[in-house]
């Protein structure tokens, strides 16, 4: 790596970034959620076309655009993936397994779960059950409060 008189990585020194090789040799998509998937990567990656083995992250996608993802992955499927998915099934063909019905029996995608924030009122619930639990005479604070 070239370097600086600071020891710092000489970024000008450096030579073009060379062109993937194995773009010639690509696995195109070949299931219906295979091609969703790849086609709304191509459209928010701004990219000609996306393999299944392709990694979202290694093709340019950071986080917000995991987000703009599940938008259109909402739109086009009708049910959006949970974002964690998203960041734990970075290719093509990964995701749309997941989505298509999980990795393993009994953990496939599921739209019918909750969102992140109807879960907030059981957070809540817990909570009262901690302070109870934390406070030396075991009342939550709200007696006499009704």
């Amino acid at each position: 790596m070239p370097l600086k008189p600071n020891g710092k990585i000489d970024a000008g020194a450096l030579p073009p970034p060379a062109e993937p090789s194995e773009r010639a040799t690509r696995e195109p998509p070949a299931t219906d959620t295979e091609r969703v998937v790849a086609g709304i990567w191509a459209e928010v990656l701004d990219l000609p076309d996306v393999g299944v083995r392709d990694n979202f992250f290694d093709l340019g996608g950071h986080s917000m655009l995991v987000h703009r993802v599940r938008d259109r992955l909402a739109e086009a499927l009708g049910h959006a993936p949970p974002l964690l998915d998203l960041f734990r099934h970075p290719t093509v063909r990964s995701l749309a397994g997941r989505i298509d019905g999980g990795e393993r029996a009994g953990d496939a995608f599921r739209p019918d779960m909750p969102a992140a924030g109807d879960r907030r009122a059981g957070r809540a619930r817990l909570g009262a059950v901690r302070a109870r639990r934390n406070r030396p005479d075991g009342r939550d604070g709200t007696e006499g409060t009704r």
